[in-house]
């Protein structure tokens, strides 16, 4: 049998591309054992670029994710806090029914059990959570609140028991996108129920 010779040259490009395609089978089957595209920096140096964009864009969103997390976990402690303040407000508001409406009550009980109250209000706008206060500002080192004994006899709306400060809190949530969360223990309505339990 006589091999022409453009026999040949089609039998050698036939056989040149059936060694590239198994070359290549070789190289996306251990892609996907190994879940890398390449072993060597080389291999890839036309792509680097993108993928160390990509790497930085993933490791960015990874970290917002961490904080927006971390956030959250703040603000539900916080709203945790706020609910166990509002429960206070209304076993506060019907224990002085009760007083108004029972004329043989003792004296001096509503005052005790309102003082018990207010410590346990006093002990949740000094919530904490990882290691920080959360109604302090900036001053997430220093517990928002402490009661000066000269309070109860003043008896008015103040803010002499704070001792944060006014600055709010921001997060970057993601690029280009920053706000402000949570709330300070010197709120009008903190201070006006306060001195209402000092009386």
């Amino acid at each position: 049998m006589i091999t022409r010779i453009g026999d040949f040259a089609q039998n050698q490009r036939i056989t040149t591309s059936l060694i590239d395609a198994q070359s290549r089978a070789r190289e996306l089957q251990a892609q996907l054992s190994s879940g890398r595209i390449a072993d060597r920096f080389q291999d890839i140096a036309r792509d680097a670029g993108r993928l160390f964009r990509a790497k930085t864009d993933l490791q960015a969103s990874s970290a917002y994710i961490r904080n927006n997390r971390l956030i959250v976990d703040r603000l539900q402690v916080m709203e945790s806090s706020i609910g166990s303040i509002f429960d206070l407000a209304t076993r506060t508001r019907n224990l002085l029914i009760q007083r108004l409406n029972d004329g043989s009550a003792q004296p001096g009980v509503v005052a005790a059990e309102a003082a018990l109250m207010l410590e346990q209000v006093v002990s949740q706008l000094n919530v904490e959570h990882g290691g920080r206060y959360l109604l302090a500002g900036s001053k997430t080192d220093t517990p928002p609140v402490e009661l000066d004994p000269a309070f109860a006899a003043f008896g008015g709306p103040d803010d002499t028991f704070y001792r944060g400060d006014a600055v709010e809190l921001t997060v970057r949530a993601d690029d280009g996108l920053s706000f402000t969360y949570g709330m300070t223990a010197d709120r009008a309505g903190f201070m006006k129920w306060s001195a209402r339990y000092a009386q």
